[in-house]
């Protein structure tokens, strides 16, 4: 066994890869202060990396909406929208990311930090409409389909509709390149913290942030020198030699040349005797819940595939200092995770092989994904996302996904549309002690509804084959539920 599971086994299996990694560290805190701080404003300042790299995307294929970001609350009780707009302004003033737009100069992207620059706030009254709610569905969805201007600004937008007297529906949109999954979480607690404040007749006692995301941006910068980014991409280089470049799973339209990112949306729930075998076994090997839902992943694509070698992307949490545990921003980085399935291994071999390179790849994990993407893709093809097509990510705990308000119940408001830059995506989500759940996003140019079905049903019947019997080879594991099977071989037997 590795030295990083002899670590893993040491301190406790939950969590993230990376806090796994973390615990390796002879006992040092999670995250370290250090000497991120603030940067003279006097030249406009630089993007971070992963900012940079989709300032170029959206110059590429100006109006996408793929990198939208919306969050959408009804909210049901008196909402105070004097209070909820002044809250709101609270927080765009308090993070420059919020108040920011980009231009360009000699090919080089900078921010533009507004003093007075806050987001679109209107409100509409749909309480005399025959069925509200419906219409407040059909608004959403087209506004969730206006694309942003980087170069004016500004990059997030709040509507609020009224569907009667105490039952209102708030959607903000923001851009990725100022906001990303962690930052939701804030954005919820400190506006929460700023409504309560300002219906009580006080200010909000929000604490001072350490920095901001441009000092970030030019600590990144200065930190993450080219030497340290060839390093990486020579590992990366090494790691991903001999894998295909695109994986294809089987369709069921053909791929247009130009991806609408429209995506359909449906949710699966990995049984409660399935979810505890998964979590047990990610304590037995001395890795995550991540690292065995992703092995079984992998497993599902070969299967579908039929290749020995797939190619799935991830995220990594750029928020890697005390500093940046706070700040509203885009800190995500992508990374690709690379499947061996070669060999017919048993699953725990499988397992030990995802662990080996998630850990390997975690140390290299800052390297600019448009580096990447370069180094291995010189010649791009607009039609599908660059070297990673299907996604995989597995949250657990994090913030509210919405605000909590004082008298006045939130809850998430289905809009019934969503947004995809890859084509297929998958997030579970592991909140103990209930049973692992999940998303999957899937690109309506390709798949219908019922493919996306089966392909996630198939996922929670495999996983439960594959953490059962674990040492069985992965071959072996069952694809297909009982039912299923029934049908398939009788109407292999029916007469022809």
């Amino acid at each position: 066994m590795s030295q990083e599971k002899e670590a893993g086994n040491a301190a406790g299996s939950t969590g993230t890869v990376e806090e796994l990694l973390q615990r390796r560290m002879a006992g040092r805190a999670r995250r370290r202060r250090t000497s991120i701080g603030s940067v003279p404003r006097a030249d406009p300042p630089l993007l971070s990396y992963e900012q940079r790299r989709l300032w170029f995307l959206d110059g590429l294929v100006p109006g996408s909406v793929a990198y939208t970001v919306p969050s959408t609350t009804r909210f049901r009780g008196p909402l105070d929208l004097s209070a909820f707009r002044s809250a709101t302004d609270a927080v765009v003033a308090r993070h420059e990311t919020l108040r920011s737009r980009f231009d360009e100069a000699a090919g080089e992207p900078f921010h533009r930090v507004d003093e007075d620059g806050g987001t679109e706030f209107t409100v509409e009254d749909l309480s005399g409409h025959p069925d509200p709610e419906r219409r407040a569905r059909e608004v959403l969805a087209d506004e969730h389909e206006v694309p942003f201007d980087l170069r004016t600004g500004p990059l997030l937008r709040t509507r609020v509709l009224r569907l009667g007297p105490e039952d209102h529906v708030v959607s903000t949109v923001f851009h990725h390149i100022v906001f990303d999954r962690d930052s939701l979480a804030i954005w919820n607690a400190e506006l929460g913290e700023a409504y309560t404040a300002y219906q009580a007749g006080r200010a909000p006692n929000l604490p001072p942030l350490p920095a901001q995301f441009p000092d970030f941006a030019a600590w990144q910068r200065q930190t993450l020198t080219e030497e340290r980014i060839e390093d990486s991409l020579r590992h990366w280089v090494s790691r991903l030699a001999g894998t295909p470049a695109v994986l294809e799973l089987p369709a069921d339209h053909p791929r247009p040349e130009m991806p609408s990112h429209h995506a359909g949306v449906l949710d699966f729930v990995v049984p409660g005797d399935v979810s505890d075998r998964v979590r047990a076994l990610a304590e037995r090997r001395g890795t995550t819940v991540f690292t065995v839902a992703l092995a079984a992943f992998h497993v599902l694509l070969g299967r579908y595939t039929g290749l020995s070698q797939v190619l799935t992307g991830y995220p990594s949490n750029g928020r890697t200092e005390v500093e940046l545990e706070g700040l509203v921003g885009f800190f995500a980085n992508s990374l690709p995770a690379h499947g061996d399935l070669s060999g017919n291994p048993t699953f725990e071999v499988l397992l030990d092989r995802t662990h080996d390179t998630l850990l390997h790849g975690h140390q290299h994990r800052a390297v600019p994904f448009d580096r990447l993407v370069d180094r291995l893709v010189p010649v791009r093809d607009l039609s599908r996302n660059p070297l990673v097509q299907v996604w995989f990510d597995v949250a657990t705990g994090g913030g509210s996904r919405t605000a909590s308000l004082p008298g006045v119940e939130a809850s998430t408001f289905d809009v019934g549309s969503a947004h995809t830059r890859f084509d297929v995506e998958i997030h579970v989500e592991d909140h103990r002690p209930a049973p692992l759940g999940g998303r999957v996003f899937y690109a309506r140019d390709l798949f219908d509804p019922d493919t996306m079905r089966r392909f996630a049903h198939h996922y929670t019947v495999l996983l439960a084959s594959l953490v059962t019997e674990p040492g069985r080879r992965i071959s072996r594991a069952e694809l297909l539920d009982p039912a299923e099977r029934d049908r398939l071989l009788a109407w292999g037997s029916a007469p022809v």
